[in-house]
């Protein structure tokens, strides 16, 4: 607990582990993928908001500020930026990956083994 009698925040990492366990009983209460594949999608997904929000509430604010003060220029905000959606670019991409692997899976437990992806595609 805070001075307030509020939860302290929870610090990175803690956050990641927080969603996954809400998205992962969700799943499992609703039965949703299979339990080997539930984990590690609650974790990317969980990754990615994160990711996100930090976006929204520390890097947004840096760049959107008129009166920077001493610090970073706005050139080097703008490529913090950029480093900052590259890496959350790569964590929608390994969300996708372990995504469409239980998706697939899914769809083998539902007798349902049509193709994901178009033909010529990798699965």
């Amino acid at each position: 607990m805070s001075d307030n009698g509020r939860p302290a925040p929870l610090q990175p990492g803690e956050q990641e582990l927080a969603i996954t366990g809400v998205l992962h009983r969700r799943l499992q209460a609703e039965d949703c993928l299979r339990p080997e594949d539930r984990e590690s999608v609650a974790y990317r997904l969980a990754e990615i908001m994160v990711s996100a929000r930090s976006l929204y509430t520390e890097v947004l604010p840096r760049l959107v500020e008129e009166d920077a003060a001493e610090g970073a220029t706005l050139f080097e905000e703008l490529a913090a930026a950029r480093m900052s959606l590259m890496h959350l670019k790569d964590l929608v991409e390994d969300f996708e990956e372990v995504f469409m692997q239980a998706m697939a899976h899914q769809r083998e437990d539902d007798g349902n083994v049509e193709r994901l992806s178009p033909p010529g595609e990798e699965e």
